[in-house]
């Protein structure tokens, strides 16, 4: 299961029947059926202690000290960072009718495997406040603008050709600021600027400037509300 789960067709009979499900998602839901019930609330209670905001690795941390295996690991990590509570019901319908719409479904997906499955997620699958305000912290992150995820600052000499341009005269030298961001709208796209060495300086003492009050700003919510940062995952 991905972050964003995009529902493509398994075969045709699943697209007439509206019953499309992804066969990642089908595996990872295996792989929580197969979990004993122990580690599912273990994890449960440990969340549920959580403070602050979730992160992912921190999710991850978590569910790595309660299951045993890599598989189930990863499958129990994705369901929780992709599976709401308040659409569970529909999840469990979706697999069902999965189920029904082809005979091979139903026998790469037993009537246990299922229900061992509903009892895990429903044990697994709550509103955990800690992973509740990280979510909250996310959308209003992005509700502020674009984010920036990738950034490169390249280097470069071109020519100066003459009128012939059989001949090179001379170079000069080029600073390219290249940053690739997400949308609003969930799109990536990239931009490329060329910076002006005095453009280049401004920017360096900028980011210092910025590094040291986010500093500030850290030390002082940690003492203002204790638990309350929110970071970046």
């Amino acid at each position: 299961m991905a972050n964003r789960v995009v529902f493509i067709a398994g075969s045709p009979a699943d697209l007439m029947r509206s019953r499309i499900v992804p066969p990642q998602m089908i595996d990872d839901l295996r792989k929580v059926s197969g979990i004993p019930i122990a580690e599912i609330e273990e994890i449960a209670q440990r969340l549920e202690c959580e403070a602050g905001f979730l992160a992912d690795d921190r999710l991850s941390e978590i569910v790595a000290t309660c299951v045993a295996g890599d598989g189930e690991r990863s499958a129990a990590t994705s369901a929780l960072m992709n599976l709401r509570a308040e659409h569970l019901d529909q999840t469990l319908q979706t697999m069902q009718e999965w189920r029904e719409a082809e005979p091979q479904n139903a026998e790469s997906f037993s009537t246990e495997t299922l229900d061992a499955l509903r009892q895990r997620l429903r044990s697994l699958i709550r509103v955990y406040p800690a992973q509740e305000r990280a979510r909250k912290a996310a959308r209003l992150r992005a509700a502020v603008g674009s984010t920036v995820e990738h950034v490169e600052i390249l280097c470069d000499a071109r020519p100066v050709f003459n009128k012939d341009r059989d001949r090179i005269e001379g170079l000069f030298p080029v600073v390219l600021l290249k940053l690739q961001y997400e949308r609003q709208n969930e799109q990536t796209e990239v931009v490329e600027l060329v910076l002006r060495p005095e453009i280049l300086r401004d920017l360096l003492d900028k980011c210092e400037k910025a590094r040291q009050k986010l500093n500030v700003l850290r030390e002082s919510i940690v003492d203002w509300v204790p638990g309350g940062l929110g970071e970046s995952s």
